[in-house]
């Protein structure tokens, strides 16, 4: 069921250039980033997975139970709302909206990849090397 109350709006450019705001009706959903927690260890700390012999020979039992007690973790880069995001309700757009919707996803998609290149410049400015963590 779709809560009338909440919507997503948006800006994108038209096919003659112009900029167009837009809304579309939104429902909640689990952040797929978060898992609903809305934080997560930080990648820094187990980014690369930690093996059984990094957790037992390697950390204390201090460093064990800040791990799984959260002390490590950071909040949800997606910047959700108690590990819920807000959603286009598919289930009910109009044609029109379903348009709308096509170009949400395009913009989302576009802002997506202009993140990933501005994370990619920062971490190649600041010393890593070509082929890194990405």
């Amino acid at each position: 069921m779709v809560d009338r109350g909440r919507w997503i709006d948006f800006t994108y450019e038209d096919d003659d250039g112009d900029e167009v705001e837009a809304r579309l009706p939104a429902a909640w959903a689990i952040c797929p980033t978060c898992a609903g927690e809305g934080r997560y260890v930080n990648p820094a700390i187990d980014g690369h997975g930690l093996s059984h012999d990094e957790l037992y020979n390697d950390w204390d039992e201090d460093q064990r139970r800040a791990y799984f007690e959260g002390r490590y973790d950071v909040a949800c880069e997606a910047k959700c709302t108690d590990g819920k995001i807000l959603v286009v309700a598919t289930t009910c757009l109009t044609p029109a909206q379903a348009e709308l919707a096509h170009r949400y996803e395009l913009h989302q998609q576009w802002l997506a990849n202009e993140d990933a290149a501005d994370r990619r410049t920062r971490y190649l400015e600041s010393g890593g090397a070509e082929g890194g963590w990405w």
